[in-house]
């Protein structure tokens, strides 16, 4: 399974991430054949090997430009990454190999399991051990999914104003088609390591978590109860 690795860049106080992660990306047990950077901020400055391309837009389209980068990648596998973190050498090995288990599926390494509470009361599922942890959203900090399973949620997904919270909107989707999400295990060299954030994200707004209670409810009405998936267990890795 070959992987295609999408990092959305409109933070420009980040930039001094990239040169760090990409090279994390290069130097794994699974290397990508592409690494795209949508850059929604000015030109970037510093300079990135091959196979990295980077895509310049010509305006600030907020988070969900991720996905219209996905729509152009080459890999069996598209894995959406943030620009404040960074795989371990394995991480990218063993989403695959949960992957090719269970193909239409989201693998991510950072989930949500919903409660009667609001979104900020929601289970955090992450670093895992035991069997797969089935969950209600991924949070897109790093998670694989094959592009035939990306492309099925993408043609529902409601672009616009409304899915300017990006990992809600792509959830409820899969959901929507069928899809399911879940946390494998991992073991210590398949984790994540956190870059800067250099002062800047989504979460440091006013009311943010607020809109997300509010976007929550309204996505995952049903509150549903997650499960892992058939026959998985950790001897997988």
């Amino acid at each position: 399974m070959t992987v295609s690795v999408v990092i959305p860049h409109f933070y420009a106080a980040r930039e001094p991430n990239l040169p760090a992660l990409v090279t994390r990306l290069l130097t794994g047990t699974v290397r990508p054949e592409e690494i795209l950077i949508w850059n929604n901020d000015a030109p970037l400055r510093v300079r990135l090997p091959a196979p990295v391309a980077v895509i310049q837009s010509p305006r600030n389209l907020g988070c969900q430009a991720r996905f219209l980068a996905a729509l152009v990648a080459r890999g069996d596998a598209v894995v959406f990454q943030d620009n404040d973190v960074m795989v371990r050498p394995r991480t990218l090995a063993a989403l695959v190999r949960w992957a090719t288990r269970a193909p239409r599926a989201i693998w991510t390494l950072d989930g949500r399991a919903a409660t009667a509470e609001p979104y900020r009361r929601w289970h955090k599922i992450r670093r895992i051990t035991g069997a797969p942890q089935r969950v209600t959203v991924s949070l897109g900090r790093l998670e694989l999914v094959t592009r035939a399973t990306v492309r099925e949620i993408l043609a529902v997904f409601p672009f616009g104003e409304e899915a300017a919270m990006d990992d809600l909107a792509f959830s409820a989707c899969a959901r929507q088609c069928g899809i399911p999400i879940y946390v494998p295990p991992t073991a210590p060299d398949e984790h994540l390591d956190r870059l800067p954030e250099y002062g800047v994200g989504a979460c440091r707004t006013d009311g943010h978590y607020d809109r997300r209670d509010a976007v929550a409810r309204q996505s995952f009405p049903d509150r549903p109860a997650e499960e892992t998936p058939d026959g998985a267990h950790a001897t997988a890795r």
